[in-house]
């Protein structure tokens, strides 16, 4: 996030051991969306909570498509 922001609008709010909280002012566009999703095993929404959902029922779909399926073979 320091080295690569997400954004021009980015904001260094705190910093810590467990992480870093940043305040970004943008536009939330699909792109945006799918370059939170590309980094979603570090990134924590923490507002607004329509993007946060946004991202939950996003991700909750794809597990539910890529469940693994029981065959025979296994």
């Amino acid at each position: 996030m320091k080295t690569l922001p997400l954004h021009h609008s980015q904001q260094i709010l705190s910093e810590d051991e467990t992480g870093i909280t940043v305040k970004l002012r943008l536009r939330i566009t699909n792109d945006f969306v799918m370059e939170l999703l590309s980094r979603s095993r570090s990134v924590e929404v923490v507002a607004p909570h329509t993007l946060r959902t946004r991202l939950y029922d996003t991700l909750r779909q794809a597990a539910e498509r890529n469940k693994p399926i029981e065959t025979e073979c296994d």
